[in-house]
């Protein structure tokens, strides 16, 4: 089974079930990303949260180079302090992808200690985001090293309740399935920060690039999330 390690950073973050100090928030995505992981198969060998101090990080990736692929979360943006984007920038790739949510995205591979090319996604830090950029990418490379079907089988379901998406980017919203078709998991869509909504989804419905609005009684491409 392909060996994972997560990496969620952020000096904000507190590991789940800790007290919160001002400013602090629940370590969730590495919590979700090795969650997410054990699903499709893979063997996850280390799961934790850095700070933003890039030698932090820095010794944090070092350790988790033994793994066969590295998962990262947050640090990946423009801003000035983006950890990731510090430490790794020049071996990984970092882009703009015209997706909805997850548009900040980083891959690549790096050496390990050891000489072995140890693939890298750098995905964003809002957990929606992480959820759907796992499903996206992370999924699919999984199965590939793991030599199983990257297949994503999809279905066409009916809009029970519409939704408008950003135009020139795909969107994934998390959506219910029931009776009368698919509905968002939360009034706001598939706002990045939205992670409680997340425990409701069924599925990720596609909303294409030139599509702005759906409505009731729609038929759109809906991805079930569970496991392989």
């Amino acid at each position: 089974r392909p060996r994972v390690a997560v990496l969620s950073t952020g000096s904000e973050l507190v590991p789940a079930g800790e007290p919160l100090g001002f400013g602090r928030i629940p370590d969730s995505n590495s919590v979700l990303l090795a969650g997410l992981c054990r699903g499709w198969g893979a063997e996850v060998i280390s799961a934790t949260a850095v700070d933003d101090d890039p030698d932090h990080f820095r010794a944090a990736l070092a350790a988790a180079l033994s793994a066969d692929l590295v998962l990262t979360s947050g640090g990946v943006s423009v801003g000035a302090f983006e950890v990731v984007r510090q430490v790794v920038e020049g071996d990984v790739s970092f882009d703009k992808v015209a997706m909805q949510p997850g548009k900040p995205q980083a891959s690549g591979t790096l050496t390990a200690p050891d000489g072995r090319r140890v693939p890298m996604l750098g995905l964003p830090g809002n957990p929606v985001s992480v959820f759907v950029s796992a499903w996206v990418y992370a999924r699919p490379l999984i199965a590939r090293l793991g030599d199983w079907s990257e297949a994503w089988p999809s279905e066409g379901l009916p809009v029970a309740e519409g939704w408008r998406g950003p135009a020139g980017r795909r969107q994934f919203t998390p959506v219910r399935i029931g009776a009368e078709g698919v509905s968002p998991v939360h009034r706001l869509g598939s706002g990045s920060h939205l992670v409680a909504s997340l425990a409701l989804a069924d599925g990720l419905a596609v909303v294409p690039e030139d599509v702005e609005s759906v409505e009731r009684g729609d038929v759109v491409e809906v991805h079930r999330v569970t496991a392989r």
